[in-house]
């Protein structure tokens, strides 16, 4: 009895020691794998990144590429989605589960250490204009190999660091002058942004409760709150007002990377996005104060937003009616507009338009000339679901502004006609019958000023007496 007894304890505990070395394993395989996957990311965003920046400005394909060379393909094993491949796996298991989130946590620990501090920065670009190479011009210091190799070694031994930040392979892949020396402020530029780009993933990372890549809303809701922590502006927040912030926050989001209103965020496409950029620029201390106004997550451009809302709201009832919404822009909408806008927008039966339809709508109007601008006014301009635009319907909507022109303005003096060929003008459709269709007012650059010439009649006044504007300017 006792012998059988002890056989079974030993089979106990050979099955525990199998399942613990098996789950050790598969720990270190979901570590490698993440960072597999950060550093296949890191390259892919770079160079979009940089394609960004081009298309701002040529200026910025001078520019030194880091990263670039040839092209390699990252589309299989750590950036694969795993919901891509849900049907062919079956569901983990609880304890898979907390495996892997146990992994991903430590992972996420130890590259956090990785990331150089601010005064390991510091020490960074002293070691580089220390290391700099005969001649140095002042700002525009410049270090060749054997200089590079010194740096390294002094780097690797005062920081210690991986290579990532200091290999020469970096400096071979960066623009060199005829002495073969590279750029020490462009090589300093790469070292933050790789920091900044995995500080940033980790960060998403952690939100990422299922561990496929991809925020639902509410995780990205999440990320948000808790980078209001880590923004020196944003700190003090009321707790009240923190949720007006997020909420506006959170729509800007969705209103440009998620316009089909999925509720999914590919972590990859939001490292790479203009969106994503402009909320990290929260970090930045010294904003300007038409920096801030500009920039949709900065306190005072939530104020004020949140303001023209209650403003608009004189009824305090959480949602603008019909003629609360006429009212904006000095009562410039037209209500044909606003009529449109509550049939394809609002499906409560209230009919009332709340703060994020309100949100939307102005996100729609500040960022006129962008797909996301003209899709959300196209639903409402294409009345009969026809998926053109006739001139009976373009009439339809200039006849309102006519109106609004001859009371607020005093001018009575366009034709219809004129009107109707100044729009096909701008936008200039494809087809011969001269049906406009949204492929069209996204093709042209005047697509969004179009659109708000028909909807808004003091964009229209202004648009035709720009001239006379930039005279009196």
């Amino acid at each position: 009895m006792n012998k059988s007894k002890h056989l079974l304890y030993k089979l106990r505990r050979l099955c525990k020691n199998n399942y613990l070395n098996s789950h050790a394993s598969q720990e270190k395989a979901n570590t490698a794998s993440l960072n597999e996957q950060i550093e296949a990311s890191t390259v892919q965003i770079e160079a979009s990144l940089q394609e960004q920046n081009i298309q701002r400005h040529a200026s910025y394909a001078t520019v030194p590429q880091f990263f670039f060379g040839k092209k390699r393909n990252f589309t299989g094993g750590a950036l694969k989605s795993q919901k891509s491949v849900a049907s062919t796996t079956k569901s983990p298991t609880s304890i898979e589960l907390e495996l892997k989130k146990q992994s991903r946590n430590r992972f996420i620990q130890y590259r956090r250490k990785l990331i150089l501090s601010s005064e390991e920065l510091d020490a960074v670009w002293d070691a580089l204009l220390n290391s700099a190479s005969e001649p140095i011009i002042v700002d525009q210091e410049r270090i060749d190999y054997d200089s590079f190799r010194y740096y390294v070694a002094l780097c690797i031994a005062d920081l210690q660091r991986r290579n990532e930040y200091f290999s020469s392979d970096i400096f071979a892949r960066l623009a060199r002058d005829e002495l073969g020396r590279i750029s020490i402020p462009d090589y300093f530029n790469f070292v933050l942004r790789k920091g900044s780009l995995i500080e940033s993933r980790l960060d998403l990372l952690q939100f990422d409760s299922d561990f496929d890549n991809i925020l639902t809303t509410e995780e990205l809701k999440q990320y948000i709150e808790y980078s209001i922590s880590k923004i020196d502006s944003l700190k003090e927040l009321k707790p009240d007002f923190k949720k007006i912030y997020i909420q506006t926050a959170i729509r800007k989001f969705i209103f440009i990377l998620d316009p089909h209103k999925r509720g999914k965020f590919h972590i990859d496409d939001l490292l790479q996005s203009q969106v994503f950029q402009e909320f990290q620029e929260l970090h930045n201390e010294e904003m300007t104060e038409n920096e801030k106004m500009s920039n949709w997550f900065t306190l005072p451009s939530t104020f004020s937003v949140y303001e023209t809302f209650k403003q608009l709201n004189f009824s305090s009832s959480g949602c603008l009616s019909r003629n609360e919404m006429l009212s904006f822009n000095e009562g410039s909408l037209t209500r044909i507009f606003v009529e449109r806008l509550m049939q394809e927008y609002v499906l409560h039966k209230h009919k009332k338009i709340d703060y994020n339809l309100f949100v939307d709508f102005i996100l729609a109007y500040e960022n006129k000339e962008t797909n996301q601008g003209k899709r959300f006014f196209w639903k409402i301009l294409d009345v009969y679901k026809m998926g053109y635009l006739t001139p009976l319907v373009v009439s339809m909507f200039f006849q309102e502004i006519l109106k609004k022109l001859k009371t607020q303005q005093g001018v009575d003096d366009y034709e219809m006609k004129d009107l109707i060929v100044e729009v096909y003008s701008m936008i200039n459709p494809k087809s011969q019958d001269g049906d406009m269709t949204l492929q069209d007012f996204l093709n042209s650059k005047q697509g969004g000023t179009c659109i708000l010439m028909m909807i808004d009649s003091l964009a229209f006044y202004n648009y035709d007496t720009r001239e006379q504007q930039s005279q009196q300017s």
